[in-house]
């Protein structure tokens, strides 16, 4: 499972630095561009922590 976690996370973080990437690029106006990269960053954290609690880590066993 932390494997698949570790791939979902790498494959959305690289579509989202992409993505964020081409909308700075391609924008007519440099600063609406930047604000777009950065919500779409924004997004994809918010999935990555989505994610973790899809898939929650494995925990050590807690002695008591």
């Amino acid at each position: 499972m932390d494997k698949l976690r570790g791939i979902i996370r790498l494959i959305l973080w690289a579509a989202a630095a992409a993505f964020a990437a081409i909308r700075v690029g391609t924008a007519d106006v440099f600063i609406l561009g930047a604000i777009e990269g950065l919500m779409v960053l924004i997004a994809a954290f918010v999935a990555h922590k989505t994610l973790d609690l899809i898939f929650p880590q494995k925990r050590p066993p807690v002695d008591q």
